[in-house]
């Protein structure tokens, strides 16, 4: 069994919709399918596009190298003479598309000739507030219709959280739900935690369209006083700059907080992944709108896997697997108050008593995240759906 994946999105790494796509390509090919992806954009600078690469037993190739105004606006024409192409020279069993409005219309219609399935990744949900134009941003408009009106049409969808699930089902569409899988026997982990009397905390990824609140977290550290000198805070993704944005331009408050947070830009994920496995706790706060619990944070899966505890809110399927004071901290709301209430308690924990909560971060990551507990689900889903059981 061959299928075809567009990635519409950077590939292999860059972005967390990157993780996803590769480690759903191995789970297609845990299940014996033969896996070719194509990918909008590539995140690597030697990438040629329209090369086929080889990669952890499965092939792909990129259509652009970079992800301009102009190369987006070509974008959905190249993604679909790819397809095509690929298409008329190589028999195909079945199509899994990422989200991709750009595309679907003419993509639906080229399968549905060819009596080809089409399957729907389903990751995200944008709220307006993402976007600089809001509701008037031309994406935003057309991602939301086709979720509203047009994913369900394809033959199943792959949904990442409960909400998008209940969504397509309301809709009438075949519906699985996976959340953020990984390769647990790839991925690194320590149980150790900080030698010294510090609590060593990071924070990774894209705060764009304030889909993280880092004013919360920076407060809550302000409002410990002399304590906060115990706190460690490894930011990596975000510049300066940008984190000035997300707290409302309050320059003085990051100065205040200057000696206890660390603002790294964006760095190598190994980097980042080094970090983490050194961390005592990964803390993340995010608002309770739409686009947070559509998607199913990739951060917190990584960090339990790689034996760190989280200290967040609930949003998305988190209250799942989140246990406080077993694998991590549920902050009961966005508030500065609720965070550093949840610091005084982190701080008051011993050494062994952090090891204990990272032996459980880890062990939660094995038992849910691991793509092969998922191997299964997915192989009936598919195969029910080709053979037209459902």
């Amino acid at each position: 069994m061959r299928i075809l994946f567009y990635v519409d999105t950077i590939f292999p790494y860059g972005a967390a919709w990157s993780s996803r796509a590769r480690q759903f390509a191995k789970l297609l090919k845990f299940i014996d399918y033969d896996v070719h992806i194509i990918a909008a954009y590539s995140s690597e600078e030697s990438t040629i596009p329209d090369k086929v690469y080889n990669y952890e037993g499965y092939t792909y190739q990129v259509i652009k190298k970079r992800a301009g105004k102009i190369d987006r606006l070509i974008k959905p024409y190249m993604a679909m003479k790819q397809i095509s192409e690929y298409l008329k020279s190589n028999k195909v069993d079945a199509v899994l598309s990422t989200r991709c409005p750009d595309i679907f219309d003419n993509l639906y219609k080229l399968l549905d000739e060819r009596e080809i399935p089409l399957y729907i990744e389903q990751c995200e949900w944008l709220d307006k507030k993402n976007f600089k134009l809001g509701k008037f941003d031309p994406y935003y408009i057309k991602l939301n219709r086709s979720i509203k009106h047009k994913f369900h049409k394809s033959t199943g969808i792959i949904a990442i959280s409960t909400l998008l699930e209940n969504h397509y089902i309301n809709k009438g569409a075949k519906v699985i739900r996976i959340p953020t899988i990984l390769d647990m026997q790839q991925t690194d982990y320590s149980l150790n935690a900080s030698a010294d009397e510090k609590i060593r905390l990071v924070f990774a990824g894209n705060i764009g369209g304030k889909k993280e609140l880092m004013s919360p977290i920076f407060k809550a550290i302000d409002m410990l006083g002399p304590l906060s000198k115990r706190i460690e805070l490894n930011i990596f993704g975000p510049s300066e700059k940008a984190i000035i944005e997300n707290i409302d331009k309050d320059s003085d408050m990051l100065k205040r907080v200057s000696k206890s947070v660390k603002i790294h830009g964006r760095v190598h994920q190994l980097i980042v992944n080094q970090h983490l496995m050194k961390a005592d706790f990964m803390i993340f706060i995010r608002p309770d709108r739409k686009s947070s619990n559509a998607w199913f944070p990739t951060k917190f899966a990584e960090s339990l896997a790689a034996g760190t505890p989280v200290i967040t809110n609930i949003t998305s399927d988190i209250g799942k697997y989140l246990i406080n004071g077993e694998n991590g901290y549920i902050v009961k709301d966005t508030s500065e108050e609720s965070v550093a209430e949840v610091l005084m308690e982190v701080m008051k924990l011993s050494k062994d008593e952090i090891e204990r909560m990272k032996t459980r971060a880890r062990d939660t990551a094995e038992k849910a995240f691991d793509y092969r507990n998922y191997a299964d689900t997915l192989k009936y889903f598919l195969w029910f759906l080709v053979i037209n059981i459902i």
